[in-house]
Formats: C-alpha cells, sequence, structure tokens
C-alpha cells in the first residue's frame, strides 16, 4: 500500500468531484464574508458604564439567559467588550463601551487582526507601544 500526503489525497478527491483548486488568498483582502468592523469616530464617544452591572440586549448576546456582565469583574468585563466590539454597531459601542475601561482592557482582548487592526489604526492609544507605556 502506498501512502500519500493528506493534502495530495484530498486534492485528488476534490478533483474526483469537479471541485476547483482553492485559490491563495491574500493577507491585505479579508474573506466576503466577514461584517465591516465598526469603529466610532473617537475614544470620547465611548460614554458606557465604567463600573457597575450592564445588560446587554438580546440582540448583541443570546448565548445566555442572564445577560447582565459586571465591569468591576475584569473577565466578566472582557467578555462584554469582546461581545460588543464583535457584534455592535457604531451606536453599540457608544452606550455600552467604556472609553478609560476600553483602553485598560485592550491588551487582553482577544481580538482577530481583522477586528483588532481598524480600531488600532484609528486610535494611537491602542495600539501595542502606546499601551505598554
Amino acid at each position: 500500500m502506498t501512502y500519500r500526503p493528506l493534502s495530495v489525497a484530498w486534492e485528488q478527491l476534490r478533483g474526483l468531484f469537479g471541485i476547483l483548486p482553492r485559490k491563495s488568498a491574500s493577507v491585505t483582502s479579508p474573506p466576503r464574508y466577514l461584517r465591516q468592523v465598526a469603529v466610532p469616530d473617537s475614544l470620547v464617544d465611548l460614554k458606557g458604564p465604567g463600573s457597575g452591572v450592564v445588560e446587554l440586549p438580546i440582540t448583541l448576546f443570546w448565548s445566555r439567559p442572564d445577560r447582565k456582565f459586571n465591569l468591576d469583574d475584569r473577565y466578566q468585563a472582557i467578555d462584554m467588550y469582546l461581545t460588543v466590539l464583535d457584534r455592535g454597531s457604531v451606536d453599540e459601542l457608544a452606550t455600552y463601551l467604556n472609553r478609560k475601561l476600553l483602553v485598560e482592557l485592550w491588551p487582553d482582548l482577544h481580538l482577530t487582526r481583522a477586528k483588532r487592526l481598524p480600531w488600532q489604526a484609528r486610535f494611537a492609544e491602542l495600539r501595542p507601544a502606546a499601551v505598554a507605556a
């Protein structure tokens, strides 16, 4: 029996079913299915609460019956910020995010490059050198 690399076997299977080989994706152009990243004009626009308990609307957070986040708990604050940054419109960003808390949490927010770069391009204080300083 001859063993072939799995990639070769997949390409042969794809050929049997008439599936064209994949084109290599450009690093600079995101896939078409990604949503546009909402970024406010200024961090000053982010006037959401900086502490206390916040309840997100079901349109933003539908994963659990309890949609409340305690911003005094860093882990819950990170969860809420990731949710709002991922799904929120510019108006929702302004309503639920707080400028000071965003800058504080930014190094710990595990965002994809496609979501992180537009924010860092617009706001110098979110860039790695500025956050570390």
